[in-house]
């Protein structure tokens, strides 16, 4: 079985070039860009990366843009986003964490921690698949209420098919309750 793949997306070769170090230890395969004009080219190309290692402030396109453009694209939607910086400003961990980030990193912790938190994310913690982030149970709870408040305006649905509705927004409150 092949490890998953993954986009490394940073302005600075130098984390880039130690990040790529460390998962090559690992026997990962990655993809790396500088901007996320490029990363995301990439993730549209390559159906298999299934974690980007973004940096939240780059030229062109930055981490937290590319970050809402994968959370707002279906088929990118189930892309995990650790989202890395030098900024340890809570705003921007908290944006980046509403927005469906897995975790916001501190690039300060080094390579070697980032590496480490984004294979437990990738394989889970102790064996065990990781749970969505609290931003990605959020996004994903509002994206059901908007469609399940599209599909009750639909004319002629049954009324079971109206009671299921009003069951699955009760729930759906529920989730986006307990993850806030």
């Amino acid at each position: 079985m092949s490890k998953p793949r993954l986009l490394i997306l940073d302005d600075d070769p130098h984390l880039t070039e130690a990040l790529e170090l460390w998962f090559a230890k690992r026997n990962y395969s990655i993809d790396k860009a500088s901007d996320g004009e490029e990363g995301l080219l990439i993730l549209r190309s390559d159906q298999n990366i299934e974690l980007v290692l973004a940096d939240f402030m780059m030229p062109g396109l930055n981490g937290l843009e590319l970050l809402k453009l994968i959370k707002s694209t279906p088929e990118l939607f189930h892309i995990k986003v650790l989202m890395m910086s030098h900024n340890e400003n809570p705003e921007f961990r908290n944006r980046a964490l509403q927005l469906g980030a897995v975790a916001y990193l501190s690039k300060a912790d080094g390579a070697k921690s980032i590496v480490e938190r984004a294979i437990q994310t990738l394989e889970g913690f102790n064996g065990a698949s990781a749970l969505p982030a609290a931003g990605e149970i959020r996004l994903i709870s509002e994206s059901l209420l908007n469609l399940i408040q599209v599909t009750s305006l639909m004319e002629g649905l049954a009324p079971s098919a109206q009671a299921a509705l009003a069951t699955a927004q009760t729930l759906t409150e529920r989730i986006r309750a307990i993850a806030s």
